[in-house]
């Protein structure tokens, strides 16, 4: 997720409430070009750049810790763990 690779404003326009639902890779199928926590912290600081009423990530188990210290606020919904191909997800 690159908020600057496409342009949201015309959605934004529109509604005032924008929900964010999303499954980014993991680093494991699809490569990250950075360490994992990077590449989410990243990802999550520019989702919450455009001010979502709900943000709802598949995350893998492995950044789960860091990304809940990191975001406090959120949290993730402890009864919903599962794997996508394999990978421990939540």
């Amino acid at each position: 997720f690159d908020s600057s690779s496409f342009n949201v404003k015309p959605l934004l326009s529109q509604s005032k409430r924008l929900a964010i639902i999303s499954n980014p890779p993991y680093g494991v199928r699809i490569r990250l070009s950075e360490k994992p926590s990077v590449y989410y912290d990243k990802w999550i600081r520019q989702a919450l750049n455009l001010n979502p009423v709900a943000l709802g990530v598949v995350l893998p188990k492995q950044v789960l810790q860091f990304v809940q210290e990191r975001y406090g606020a959120y949290t993730a919904a402890p009864d919903i763990h599962f794997e996508n191909g394999g990978i421990a997800v939540c």
